[in-house]
């Protein structure tokens, strides 16, 4: 699911660079692009990201600075959960042995 978000995130400001560049921002953004464009210049979450996240969506209040904070400790947990746990036991019915 974070990663969904992270390359949400990715799509979004690739798409608004691109449309920068060339000088026409309102002919090459769809409109879901632009509304999210707007709610990220004031600070909203969009809301096509709220939709994406599903129940793990914060409510519509929420602010996008506390949404990102929290977004990011769940990617760092994940990461220390990746590199610093060891890997799950596997037990073989067949031995009867733990393998690592």
């Amino acid at each position: 699911m974070i990663i969904h978000e992270l390359c949400c995130f990715y799509i979004v400001f690739q798409s608004i660079k691109a449309a920068c560049e060339v000088g026409s921002l309102g002919d090459l953004l769809s409109p879901s692009v632009l509304a999210a464009a707007d709610d990220l210049f004031h600070m909203r979450i969009p809301e096509t990201w709220r939709q994406m996240a599903g129940q793990t969506a914060p409510p519509p209040g929420h602010s996008l600075a506390n949404w990102l904070v929290d977004l990011t400790a769940r990617c760092q947990h994940f990461e220390r959960i990746l590199v610093h746990v060891s890997p799950l036991p596997i037990f073989d019915k067949r031995t009867q042995f733990c393998f690592h």
